[in-house]
């Protein structure tokens, strides 16, 4: 987690007409008061977010929307908690999941299966068992071991998890397990599990407000987390820029991508969540909605950049963190959807290590500018698939020197 918010654990309150809210307790690190606000239900207005106004101690914690483990590629970041929540993974997990995404960059197959080897997932929450598993049998199957690989997944059945079928199918390291009937009954029960968790999925946001002393209306951040993450992942990278006078909103998809994450991939409905929470937010602040920017990483950051582009919502500054658009869906897109409202600003953030995007970034972003769009690509030395540590500081000055351009 970044140095400005250490998060507790959440912890259930008794909200109105006596239904359970999450509410998360942050701790600012420049003592700058905030509230971290927490919707359940979108379009309940019972369901206001809740305030806590306790500040706890600080927690002790150390397009490639589909894909392999590690740079370069999205891999499993299922977090610690149930269906709808928004937690944090445990810090020991964190730790095994940078040592782990470490080994695969370096296609250390076999070490990554050893130090897998030592651990035993029951000592973590369901979520995180779930990402152990899931990765030994990558790692067995990249090993050519396809009927070691199908027997963990079928004991991680037994234990009571479960993966979305679109990892089991999509993931370019399980390439070797598709078609095998052993697979398929994997993907038949984790079928039925993964209808019976969706069936109480909730989209849901989190909030950090701007200091007291911001004067409204106030501009709007929405950031979209990455595939298999959660609201609360996503919340710590993006809040610092509520410092500058944003208020900053983490949202969270209501499509369940495994046990405790969740992903944008259905464009349809992702508008529609956004919007909706556009429109709660609008209900709730005075907003700026002419200074309306939308970022994201990964598969967040592709809903960001779709979103914006088509006119969706009406940003007019994006921020795309380790994403890009398909060739198909860059092709497909109508370059005058937004009208009058012009084409939005784009900051696209990439690591240098990330090899499934850079080298095609410089060709999709020449066919933004040819298209009326104002580009910045930042690269960012050492980096992989990931977020970059000082993202805040990165967006914060392009918004204030875009707004100064404006």
């Amino acid at each position: 987690m970044s140095e400005y918010y250490r998060g507790q654990e959440p912890t259930l309150t008794r909200g109105p007409q006596g239904r359970d809210v999450e509410v998360l307790r942050y701790r600012d690190q420049e003592d700058l008061r905030k509230h971290i606000r927490k919707t359940i239900h979108l379009g309940d207005s019972s369901q206001r977010p809740q305030f806590d106004q306790r500040v706890a101690p600080p927690f002790a914690d150390g397009d490639s929307s589909v894909a392999g483990i590690g740079a370069g590629r999205a891999k499993s970041r299922e977090h610690n908690g149930s269906s709808g929540g928004t937690t944090m993974p445990s810090p020991g997990f964190t730790a095994l999941r940078d040592q782990v995404f470490a080994l695969y960059a370096q296609r250390a197959w076999q070490e990554a299966l050893v130090l897998l080897d030592q651990v035993t997932p029951a000592w973590f929450a369901p979520a995180e068992a779930a990402s152990i598993v899931f990765w030994q049998t990558c790692f067995l199957a990249l090993l050519g071991r396809s009927d070691a690989a199908l027997d963990t997944l079928e004991a991680g059945l037994q234990q009571g998890l479960w993966w979305a079928e679109q990892r089991l199918r999509l993931d370019p390291d399980l390439r070797s397990l598709q078609g095998l009937p052993r697979l398929e009954a994997v993907i038949a029960a984790c079928r039925a599990r993964c209808a019976e968790a969706g069936r109480h999925v909730q989209p849901a946001r989190l909030v950090a407000e701007p200091p007291d002393h911001t004067q409204p209306p106030y501009p709007l951040l929405l950031a979209l987390h990455g595939y298999d993450e959660t609201a609360a992942a996503a919340l710590p990278a993006w809040a610092p820029v509520a410092a500058h006078g944003w208020l900053v909103a983490a949202l969270q998809s209501g499509q369940l991508a495994g046990m405790a994450g969740y992903h944008w991939m259905d464009e349809a409905r992702t508008q529609r969540d956004v919007r909706q929470h556009l429109d709660a937010l609008a209900a709730t602040y005075p907003l700026d909605l002419g200074r309306l920017a939308i970022g994201g990483f990964s598969n967040g950051g592709r809903a960001a950049l779709l979103l914006a582009l088509t006119g969706a919502i009406p940003a007019t500054r994006v921020i795309s963190v380790g994403a890009m658009l398909r060739d198909e869906t860059l092709a497909a897109i109508d370059w005058q959807a937004r009208g009058s409202a012009g084409a939005p600003r784009v900051l696209w953030i990439v690591g240098d290590q990330d090899t499934a995007l850079l080298p095609r970034l410089t060709g999709q972003a020449e066919v933004f500018r040819q298209n009326g769009v104002d580009v910045t690509v930042q690269v960012v030395p050492g980096l992989g698939h990931a977020l970059p540590p000082d993202l805040a500081s990165r967006v914060a000055a392009w918004l204030q020197g875009d707004a100064r351009g404006s």
